[in-house]
Parts: structure tokens; C-alpha cells; sequence
């Protein structure tokens, strides 16, 4: 029985992925579109927010 869980744990560490490459090439993108976004909505209220109740 724990031969196939040592089985699918060399598996799954041979399959890693290099997590800052990933990172490099998402955050760009999201930058981007979050960008676009505050340009197109960045005067829009949203509502109020009252702190005294």
C-alpha cells in the first residue's frame, strides 16, 4: 500500500514547476489589466462608508 503514494510523490516532484518563472510571466498581465482598469473606473464611487454609527 505505500508504494503507489511514494510512486505518486516522486511523480508529482519531478513535475514542479518553477514558481518564479510562472510569477515573471502572470504579474506583468495582471499589472496591466489592473492598470487599464483604474484608468477606466478610477472616479467611480462605489458607495459611502460611514464610520460614526
Amino acid at each position: 500500500n505505500v508504494l503507489p503514494v511514494i510512486a505518486t510523490y516522486v511523480r508529482n516532484a519531478s513535475d514542479s514547476t518553477d514558481l518564479k518563472a510562472i510569477l515573471n510571466e502572470k504579474v506583468p498581465k495582471e499589472q496591466e489589466r489592473v492598470k487599464n482598469f483604474r484608468k477606466q473606473h478610477g472616479n467611480t464611487k462605489v458607495g459611502e462608508v460611514t464610520v460614526d454609527m
